[in-house]
């Protein structure tokens, strides 16, 4: 029972144990309530700190997982299944410490004790190092108002960029129609009365303008 406890507390949890090969899994353990399951519910909704390293520390003493469950009450005989088939995975002690590997069962309590405290000691420095939140809070407000206000006024002269541009091509094209128009005119002219000046037909005369986009400059 306290087998199935303790791995139930760490798949609440989220603590991801390391199984052996395929004998085991998060997945399958179960979260099924046994009869002793009540003082589990207790620890998982203690110090989470505490609760991780607890987990930690049991693998010494050969915990396996169970099959996965419905998180309702068992009866006996289901519990007798659990219990059946946590007796066959198995955990990976590899990347356990070897002094902890050595202790015996009544040695756990205290290496537990001592963990929790260096676990305690380095959420205390962690602490230390945090930057103050408020402080940041306030921070990304001011840049986050500074931005939108640069970013309206940036809309502001783009806006005004274009209509200077819109009003600029009007004016460039009412001027370019104007003056294409007499342009027309004189040109379909100009070799008539430049006829008559040489009185001779075979005289040419032609205006090219030399900038078609532009005529009207020079």
């Amino acid at each position: 029972m306290d087998r199935h406890n303790y791995f139930r507390i760490a798949k609440l949890t989220e603590i991801a144990l390391p199984f052996r090969g395929n004998a085991g899994s998060m997945a399958a353990i179960s979260l099924a309530e046994t009869s002793s399951s009540d003082d589990a519910n207790a620890q998982v909704q203690g110090n989470s700190s505490s609760t991780m390293l607890m987990s930690q520390s049991t693998t010494t003493t050969d915990l396996s997982t169970v099959s996965n469950g419905d998180g309702n009450n068992s009866s006996q005989y289901d519990s007798k299944q659990i219990y059946d088939m946590e007796d066959k995975f198995e955990l990976n002690y590899k990347r356990l410490r070897d002094d902890l590997k050595k202790i015996n069962y009544e040695q756990v309590d205290k290496e537990e004790k001592l963990l929790i405290k260096q676990m305690a000691d380095i959420e205390a420095q962690l602490q230390k190092h945090l930057p103050q939140t408020s402080a940041i809070d306030a921070r990304s407000r001011e840049v986050k108002t500074t931005f939108e206000l640069t970013n309206a006024e940036f809309e502001r002269a783009r806006n005004a960029a274009k209509r200077a541009r819109q009003a600029f091509e009007k004016i460039k094209k009412e001027r370019y129609d104007r003056f294409n128009a007499l342009y027309e005119h004189v040109s379909t002219c100009i070799d008539d009365i430049y006829k008559s000046l040489t009185n001779s037909q075979a005289a040419v005369a032609c205006l090219t303008a030399e900038d078609a986009e532009e005529p009207y400059k020079g």
